[in-house]
């Protein structure tokens, strides 16, 4: 997960280390969802990876899955 300002992963690491976060689903969106990207994204704190470009109804399951 590449990101203009640093690494995606360090990011969700950053998101995941505030206590205002801690029960905020993380839903990672990236190019390359391979296996090894998807283990990547969810070891970084991740509850989720989606394709881009995104299909609104994979990302619209994958939040209901989180938000219900």
């Amino acid at each position: 997960v590449t990101m203009p300002d640093g690494e995606g992963y360090d990011t969700i690491e950053r998101i995941r280390r505030q206590e205002a976060f801690a029960g905020v689903p993380i839903v990672a969106l990236a190019g390359a969802t391979d296996a090894d990207e998807r283990a990547r994204c969810l070891a970084a704190g991740a509850d989720d990876l989606v394709a881009k470009p995104v299909d609104p109804v994979v990302l619209k399951e994958s939040l209901e899955h989180f938000l219900s």
